[in-house]
């Protein structure tokens, strides 16, 4: 028995140093590829603004919500975006937006008629609460896109 489990192991643990070997040798010298980073300082998108809209705006994914009126139980999707602002190039926005009354977030999404307007930074801050931020690279349009931000509510989630 323990002879039947030596030899898996030993392949997995040669796998595991070749694989550690790999990342040390390719992380040397200067000529080392680097990832470009994110743009991790959003400036204001105007979350004062939000307001309710019966489904999201032209060329926002909608995904998570589909996910989650799918549900048994009865849940009531709803929509929140910011209205629709200018975002120049090398610029990063975004915002908390905050679920009115007794609703939960179930995600955020963001529209842009500029293919170069990508999400860079999307994530959950509270039951209530998620912080939407997008960045225009203005890599093939180079010029100021339109573009807005919005949250994903449900009621009668607990």
């Amino acid at each position: 028995m323990t002879r039947n489990l030596v030899v898996p192991m030993l392949v997995v643990a040669l796998c595991g140093a070749g694989a550690l070997a790999a990342i040390g040798i390719a992380d040397e010298g200067d000529g080392a590829f680097q990832a470009p980073r994110l743009n991790d300082e959003f400036g204001s998108a105007g979350a004062d603004t939000l307001h309710r809209v019966d489904r999201p705006s032209a060329g926002a994914s909608t995904a998570s919500a589909k996910a989650a009126a799918k549900k048994r139980k009865k849940v009531k999707i709803q929509y929140f975006e910011v209205e629709p602002f200018t975002i120049d190039v090398d610029e990063g926005l975004g915002d908390s937006l905050t679920c009115p009354g007794k609703r939960r977030v179930l995600s955020g999404y963001f529209a842009a008629e500029s293919i170069d307007v990508a999400e860079t930074f999307s994530a959950p801050e509270g039951p209530k609460t998620w912080f939407e931020g997008i960045t225009n690279f203005g890599v093939v349009d180079n010029m100021s896109a339109p573009a807005l931000i919005g949250i994903v509510c449900a009621k009668g989630v607990k």
